[in-house]
């Protein structure tokens, strides 16, 4: 953006930093919850008349771990959401220390990669995270995860932009 331009014809330009993170964090709950409990499967199944109970039971988000890579807004708004589900919730930001709070647990990555059951990603698109997640990256992971991504893209950016 041109700053020195819109400084000129009075337009202010802010950053929404908080954005829809809490919008997000209920987002990414949802789609843990629906990966875990087969709730997709089971209910295409049962659309044609088939049920499977067993095979459609999925698991409990209770004792498992919980990996969140980047602890801004979104990252924060998603471990709180997950704080009566009984899992535990280690992250890792690049950017921030000492950042453990009632919600989640500092951690390194090599910690992420020993304990996550579950993976979060919590990032920006820079060219740091460009490619993050590949099969070199997903296989340091001592177990078999189930990944979360509300990374944001590089076009995702809240703005807004008042004439004064």
């Amino acid at each position: 953006m041109d700053l020195e331009y819109l400084s000129q014809k009075g337009i202010q330009v802010l950053h929404a930093s908080e954005g829809n993170r809490d919008a997000v964090g209920e987002h990414a709950v949802g789609m843990l919850l629906s990966l875990l409990r087969n709730i997709p499967k089971a209910d295409s199944e049962v659309k044609q008349s088939i049920w499977d109970r067993e095979g459609n039971r999925g698991e409990e988000l209770m004792g498992k771990t919980v990996g969140i890579i980047g602890y801004g807004n979104m990252g924060q708004a998603f471990a709180k959401r997950l704080s009566g589900f009984g899992c535990t919730v280690l992250a890792f930001d690049k950017y921030k220390t000492s950042f453990s709070d009632t919600f989640c647990k500092e951690v390194d990555m090599p910690t992420l990669y020993n304990e996550a059951d579950i993976l979060s990603l919590h990032i920006p698109l820079t060219i740091e995270t460009k490619m993050l997640v590949n099969a070199e990256y997903l296989k340091q992971f001592k177990k078999r995860i189930i990944l979360i991504n509300t990374a944001r893209g590089k076009s995702f950016r809240y703005q807004i932009f008042l004439q004064h």
